[in-house]
């Protein structure tokens, strides 16, 4: 019997296959591939600077409004491979009544982890019928590269300043509404 972390690096290692096969076929089609142009010699900003220019505006992103027990969030969401990938990352803070919603086109086991990440968050595992799945309360923006997984396939995450799901009454079968 394999365990979940052997099928979940398993599923990792078939899907860095078929990426990479989807890539050598993308070469080959293009022809020749110029070569990637030189890093940039400027700096990374400081810690202290303000790098809310580089993220996303509430213009870029749609906003929906999530329904909770004891309050409604304003969530920003993140459908686009490149949204999700830079999720909240980089942000200094979350406003009480702001999160981060990943929805996905079809249930699955989806790893989520904290990289460039300066805040703790709640992240709150919703299912199709959108029900919570589960929660993930607090976690430590410090934890990358650990991988967090949900337990059960879902449809959504939701990502919240840790401490707010229980603020807002979410828990393991609440149904949100959205």
């Amino acid at each position: 019997m394999q365990s979940k972390a052997f099928n979940r690096i398993s599923a990792s290692i078939a899907a860095l296959a078929c990426l990479a096969a989807v890539a050598f076929v993308f070469k080959s089609l293009a022809g020749s591939v110029p070569a990637p142009s030189p890093l940039p010699t400027e700096a990374a900003p400081a810690p202290s600077e303000d790098v809310s220019a580089a993220l996303p505006s509430p213009e870029s992103l749609s906003i929906e409004p999530i329904k909770a027990p004891r309050g409604t969030i304003r969530a920003f969401v993140a459908s686009t491979s490149d949204e999700q990938e830079k999720g909240l990352g980089d942000r200094a803070s979350l406003p009480a009544d702001e999160g981060m919603l990943f929805p996905f086109a079809a249930p699955g086991d989806y790893g989520f982890w904290m990289k460039d990440m300066r805040f703790d968050l709640d992240m709150v595992w919703i299912s199709a019928d959108k029900r919570v799945a589960g929660v993930a309360r607090g976690v430590r923006a410090d934890s990358y590269p650990e991988v967090v997984y949900p337990p059960s396939p879902i449809s959504y995450v939701l990502e919240l300043d840790a401490g707010r799901a229980a603020e807002l009454g979410i828990a393991t079968g609440t149904r949100l509404v959205f």
